[in-house]
């Protein structure tokens, strides 16, 4: 039996495809582009977000309504 450091050197030698296959090495997880193009996580953990109604027809709105949308929200 190989010991760890010498299977992940060897890993890349042989092929990463057949260590995954084998299990030995977890494959990666894609982030969802969707999500992380519209929240962010803060240092505490929070996720924060823009706020909505803020893409058209703003026109009807109060100035204080509109400055109020400015600031992000949280989840």
């Amino acid at each position: 039996m190989q010991s760890y450091e010498t299977t992940i050197l060897s890993c890349f030698d042989v092929g990463y495809r057949k260590f995954i296959e084998k299990g030995i090495i977890m494959p990666k997880l894609k982030t969802n582009k969707s999500a992380a193009k519209r929240f962010k996580i803060t240092k505490t953990g929070k996720l924060k977000k823009r706020s909505a109604k803020r893409g058209h027809i703003l026109g009807k709105m109060t100035r204080k309504a509109k400055r109020n949308l400015r600031k992000s929200s949280y989840v």
